[in-house]
Protein backbone atom coordinates (compact mmCIF):
# COMPACT_ATOMS: atom_id res chain seq x y z
CA UNK A 1 0.00 0.00 0.00
CA UNK A 2 2.58 2.46 0.80
CA UNK A 3 4.48 1.62 -2.36
CA UNK A 4 1.35 2.65 -4.69
CA UNK A 5 0.83 5.68 -2.67
CA UNK A 6 4.61 6.76 -2.64
CA UNK A 7 4.11 6.09 -6.75
CA UNK A 8 1.09 8.26 -6.48
CA UNK A 9 2.75 10.71 -4.68
CA UNK A 10 5.83 10.98 -7.03
CA UNK A 11 3.31 11.23 -10.09
CA UNK A 12 1.68 13.81 -8.64
CA UNK A 13 4.48 16.17 -7.71
CA UNK A 14 5.83 15.46 -11.12
CA UNK A 15 2.87 16.92 -12.46
CA UNK A 16 2.63 19.83 -10.43
CA UNK A 17 6.45 20.54 -10.72
CA UNK A 18 5.67 20.74 -14.50
CA UNK A 19 2.91 22.95 -14.66
CA UNK A 20 5.13 25.24 -12.70
CA UNK A 21 8.42 24.93 -14.93
CA UNK A 22 6.21 25.60 -18.02
CA UNK A 23 5.19 28.80 -16.22
CA UNK A 24 8.32 29.89 -15.15
CA UNK A 25 9.85 29.09 -19.25
CA UNK A 26 7.05 31.49 -20.11
CA UNK A 27 7.87 33.63 -17.70
CA UNK A 28 11.21 34.10 -18.73
CA UNK A 29 10.66 34.09 -22.56
CA UNK A 30 8.28 37.17 -21.24
CA UNK A 31 11.29 38.96 -19.74
CA UNK A 32 13.41 38.20 -22.67
CA UNK A 33 10.70 39.74 -24.96
CA UNK A 34 10.52 42.95 -22.88
CA UNK A 35 14.47 42.93 -22.91
CA UNK A 36 14.42 42.64 -26.68
CA UNK A 37 11.58 45.39 -27.33
CA UNK A 38 13.38 47.84 -24.73
CA UNK A 39 16.51 47.57 -27.24
CA UNK A 40 14.94 48.08 -29.93
CA UNK A 41 12.69 50.44 -28.72
CA UNK A 42 9.24 48.35 -30.41
CA UNK A 43 6.09 48.82 -28.88
CA UNK A 44 4.66 45.58 -30.72
CA UNK A 45 7.17 43.44 -29.21
CA UNK A 46 6.74 44.59 -25.83
CA UNK A 47 2.98 44.04 -26.61
CA UNK A 48 4.29 40.47 -27.20
CA UNK A 49 5.98 40.31 -23.88
CA UNK A 50 3.21 42.01 -22.04
CA UNK A 51 1.02 39.08 -23.56
CA UNK A 52 3.31 36.03 -22.66
CA UNK A 53 3.75 37.57 -19.00
CA UNK A 54 -0.43 37.48 -18.77
CA UNK A 55 0.08 33.77 -20.15
CA UNK A 56 2.55 33.03 -17.58
CA UNK A 57 0.64 34.04 -14.68
CA UNK A 58 -2.33 32.21 -15.91
CA UNK A 59 -0.33 28.86 -16.08
CA UNK A 60 0.86 29.41 -12.15
CA UNK A 61 -2.90 30.68 -11.78
CA UNK A 62 -4.26 27.17 -13.00
CA UNK A 63 -1.33 25.47 -11.43
CA UNK A 64 -2.15 26.51 -7.99
CA UNK A 65 -6.00 24.74 -7.75
CA UNK A 66 -4.49 21.56 -9.14
CA UNK A 67 -1.88 21.32 -6.65
CA UNK A 68 -4.40 22.27 -3.93
CA UNK A 69 -6.29 19.64 -5.30
CA UNK A 70 -4.23 16.94 -5.66
CA UNK A 71 -3.35 17.59 -1.49
CA UNK A 72 -6.37 17.25 -0.76
CA UNK A 73 -7.32 14.14 -2.59
CA UNK A 74 -4.40 12.24 -0.94
CA UNK A 75 -4.43 11.33 2.42
CA UNK A 76 -0.84 10.51 2.27
CA UNK A 77 -0.33 13.86 0.89
CA UNK A 78 -2.74 15.50 3.71
CA UNK A 79 -0.69 13.59 6.35
CA UNK A 80 2.93 15.80 5.40
CA UNK A 81 1.34 18.82 5.46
Amino acid sequence: MKAAADCEVSTIAKKVKEADDEARRTRQGAEETFDRAERMLSTGQAGEGCRNAIYSWELHEDAIPKAESAIRSQPVLREHR
